[in-house]
């Protein structure tokens, strides 16, 4: 470890805001001396704080871990003027709170706009609050690609409550439950049909659900909503035995309700701790993070190395030879070769339609781009997704174990 990661190490544990985000930044920087770093920061932090637990428990001082709250919902629910409330109200209580907001990437350019902040303005000044926005990068879920690991980072900085805002969910996005403690589901009232599209999945892993802006004109819409939600999870199977999700109406605007609300997430949280279900989660979560690391380190591996690069372009070449015809009625095979005197990337396969639009996207310069394959070589080219990725992991496979390789071809050999 670099002697500057552990002065920065050292500080964060201190409860260095700065620190804080340094090392954040560190996380989810994608430079490789960098990404070598953040794993020992985060190896630092991790022994370090567990330290500070185990000593606290010999002490006989019983040390309760910090709340981790995932707050989901659609968009324009009042998700983040929510939180902003619901945090001046913890600080209040003598508690430091940590936010991380998630903001969705655009799929064209890959930038984000990271505006949840500026609606937390006073909480962002809060010395007893962090607030931090993070582009998801495109992964799907609500979630950023090191979410768990920035959540490691704001407990061994001190924060005794970490809060995460998800981006605006949809049905089956149900991976927040994959990295906090409590769910707080969030609904506007009076979203009709909108709110049938969240009540399958999203609802069954919720332990909370809020009814918010249950204020002015919609106050009576708010009340059907709560009641609505109340008769409909009757029918739903309990996340966990002995908790039964409560449904509470909301004005984050006035500030009704937020105790109410915070008074159920740790009543949630004390019976996960007393049936030790919480350290249980809490691994198994780790578990999936680790599945997770592993496949965006293959891709990884598929992108960077020229040879599994160039398998990879010409398998994918396959696949569109064999579902394009040569001659269509709009463009033929080597229009798509070499559209716009330029080779299309492997991500430009699903950009392009049987039928001409005036609204057609154009091709992502930006986007990686593979080298070129003869296609005369005598190759065995798959015809299908599925046959096409098992022979590109049996090629991965394989590049693991060469000379190019040698830590990890040790490593497995062991």
């Amino acid at each position: 470890m670099l002697e500057t990661t552990r002065e920065l190490a050292k500080r964060l544990l201190r409860g260095d805001r700065q620190a804080l985000a340094r090392s954040i930044t560190l996380i989810e920087s994608m430079n490789e001396s960098h990404r070598e770093q953040a794993a020992l920061l985060l190896d630092d932090v991790f022994i370090n704080k567990s330290k500070q637990s185990s000593n606290s428990n010999n002490n006989n001082n019983k040390t309760i871990p910090p709340i981790r709250l995932g707050i989901a919902g659609p968009p324009g629910a009042g998700k983040s003027t929510l939180i902003e409330s619901l945090g001046s109200y913890l600080t209040n209580q003598g508690l430091k709170v940590a936010v991380l907001t998630i903001d969705p990437s655009s799929h064209v350019t890959g930038g984000s706009i990271l505006g949840d902040k500026a609606r937390m303005d006073e909480l962002s000044r809060n010395p007893n609050a962090y607030v931090r926005s993070s582009p998801n990068g495109g992964v799907l879920g609500g979630l950023a690609r090191y979410t768990n690991d920035v959540i490691t980072l704001c407990e061994g900085g001190g924060y005794d409550v970490v809060v995460l805002e998800t981006v605006g969910l949809g049905q089956s996005e149900v991976h927040v439950d994959d990295v906090v403690d409590v769910v707080a589901l969030i609904l506007p009232p009076a979203g009709g049909d909108e709110l049938q599209g969240v009540k399958k999945g999203i609802v069954e892993v919720a332990d909370i659900v809020g009814v918010n802006k249950c204020d002015g004109d919609m106050v009576n819409q708010g009340k059907r909503t709560v009641s609505e939600y109340r008769q409909a999870l009757h029918f739903c199977r309990p996340k966990q035995p002995g908790w039964t999700t409560p449904v509470l109406p909301i004005s984050a605007a006035k500030g009704d309700g937020l105790e109410k609300l915070w008074s159920k997430v740790t009543e949630c949280h004390e019976l996960l701790l007393e049936k030790g279900e919480l350290w249980d989660r809490r691994r198994r979560q780790a578990e999936l993070a680790m599945w997770d690391e592993l496949k965006a380190q293959i891709m990884s591996l598929v992108e960077k190395d020229p040879e599994l690069r160039r398998l990879a372009h010409k398998q994918a070449r396959s696949l569109v030879s064999s579902i394009i015809p040569k001659q269509s009625k709009y463009f033929t095979y080597e229009d798509f070769e070499t559209k716009g005197n330029r080779k299309l990337s492997l991500s430009d396969t699903y950009k392009l339609t049987s039928s001409p639009s005036s609204n057609q996207k154009q091709p992502n310069h930006n986007r990686l781009e593979y080298d070129d394959v003869n296609e005369d070589e005598d190759d065995d080219l798959a015809t299908t997704p599925r046959a096409a990725a098992s022979k590109l992991m049996k090629a991965i496979a394989g590049r693991l174990l060469t000379n190019q390789n040698p830590s990890l071809n040790d490593s497995l050999k062991k």
